[in-house]
């Protein structure tokens, strides 16, 4: 953690790949990410192992395709962040 006011950031495709590889270094940076992508198991490993280094971070399975996803992701990211930068 570098400073105490952490950014807040969604990420998606945040399971595996390149968005996970953003998620941790958004992680490692300082910044809360909400990381989302399909598959909740997945996401739950990959949040567990930004916590593991002092992260912090917040999985969020969702589908991106169907109706509404969007507007689940913003809620969800200010229930779980207080919102997003």
């Amino acid at each position: 953690m570098k400073s105490p006011l952490r950014r807040r950031a969604i990420v998606t495709g945040a399971s595996s790949g390149i968005g996970e590889a953003i998620a941790r270094r958004l992680a490692a940076d300082g910044a809360q990410v909400l990381l989302v992508a399909r598959s909740p198991e997945r996401l739950q490993a990959v949040a567990e192992a930004i916590r593991a280094k002092g992260g912090v971070a917040h999985p969020c399975a969702v589908d991106l395709a169907s109706a509404n996803a969007a507007e689940r992701v913003v809620s969800a990211a200010k229930v779980a962040m207080g919102g997003i930068d």
